[in-house]
């Protein structure tokens, strides 16, 4: 069972995807998190990247919901979110996945790391003020390089889920 802490981290996650903001994450969410990102990074629909980020975020739902949707309704509640983090395997299978796969549409150019700008505008559609963004960038990039590369989010996602 997670501590309040943990707890409220990840509600805070949980919300994230939560694009309604109803307490539960459906297909909904994921698409409209998956479609602001893309619009953010203009990416164009149907073109190439678009149907390549829209079938792998399709191949997430159905790994989140097979790891998280016990009930059988095809949503996530948010004790069902907040409960999964303790199940052997799902941080591997589903967390840590859709994070990377969120970091990899914020790299708009596609080279293994994310610019200042590309950072700012991927944490403002989930909803992070520019000052949260511009902090987590900064705790992130660790050579002060003026990127987050793929390997120091991955370390961050990594230690984000080894604390609760």
């Amino acid at each position: 069972m997670p501590t309040s802490l943990q707890q409220h981290r990840l509600t805070r996650e949980f919300n994230r995807y939560d694009v309604d903001g109803d307490g539960t994450i459906d297909q909904t969410d994921i698409d409209g998190v998956v479609q602001s990102l893309c619009s953010a990074h203009r990416v164009v629909p149907g073109s190439p990247a678009w149907r390549e980020i829209t079938s792998r975020a399709n191949r997430l739902w159905y790994d989140l919901i097979g790891h998280l949707d016990d009930d059988g309704d095809r949503t996530v509640s948010r004790e069902e979110w907040v409960a999964a983090h303790d199940r052997p395997g799902f941080i591997d299978a589903v967390a840590i996945p859709l994070a990377r796969f969120a970091f990899e549409i914020g790299d708009a150019d596609q080279d293994g790391r994310m610019s200042l700008n590309e950072w700012m505008i991927s944490h403002t559609v989930f909803g992070s003020n520019q000052l949260e963004a511009l902090e987590s960038f900064q705790s992130l990039d660790e050579d002060g390089d003026g990127y987050v590369t793929a390997d120091e989010h991955a370390a961050a996602v990594a230690r984000f889920y080894s604390e609760q």
